[in-house]
């Protein structure tokens, strides 16, 4: 091979280089676009005044919003952890899906829905319902549930943890923690 065309290729290839090195991508005219999100509901969370969470076995619980933030008055009264049932109810009183099916048939226990695994009642200030949600099993690749709102011949597909939050009430109570004590740091003596 010839000494000057092999200098001539060593060129070309490091001014390739040097132009794939310097000079930015083109922006790419397709934008990603995100999944379109379906409401399930869409109320003011502020307009719920208590959420009552039961299971088919009889086990429930329910916060209420008092004055001073969220309490628990069912299965005892304890004072509530605002961090953890504020954000819950607001989730659940604007429920968003990914996807919609329309089951083809009645029969919805595929779903995990007949019966429910668990179901999650908003209520106003008066304790008048505002959206009764029937929760399912989760789908085969487990990250998301099976929702169907009450009158709604839809199943919805819900990626939201507010939903595994809430269920976690049946296991540990949402309650407010302990404060720390205020521990006064001694000032260090003098020699």
């Amino acid at each position: 091979m010839n000494v000057r065309m092999t200098i001539v290729l060593a060129v070309l290839c490091a001014a390739v280089a040097g132009y794939l090195y310097w000079v930015p991508a083109p922006a790419s005219d397709t934008a990603a676009v995100d999944a379109p999100k379906i409401t399930i509901t869409n109320t003011d969370s502020k307009a719920v005044f208590a959420v009552k969470v039961s299971k088919n076995d009889g086990s429930a619980v329910q916060v209420a919003r008092k004055t001073d933030g969220w309490q628990i008055v069912a299965p005892k009264q304890l004072s509530g952890d605002n961090i953890v049932i504020g954000p819950a109810v607001a989730a659940v009183a604007h429920l968003s899906a990914t996807s919609v099916i329309t089951p083809t048939s009645s029969d919805l226990s595929g779903y995990g829905l007949v019966p429910p695994q668990f179901t999650v009642v908003t209520l106003d200030k008066d304790q008048k319902p505002i959206d009764t949600l029937m929760i399912g099993t989760r789908n085969p690749s487990g990250g998301a549930r099976y929702v169907q709102h009450m009158g709604d011949a839809k199943v919805y597909l819900v990626n939201d943890g507010s939903l595994d939050t809430i269920e976690g009430w049946f296991t540990t109570l949402p309650i407010e923690p302990t404060p720390l004590p205020d521990v006064k740091t001694p000032a260090p003596k003098a020699p």
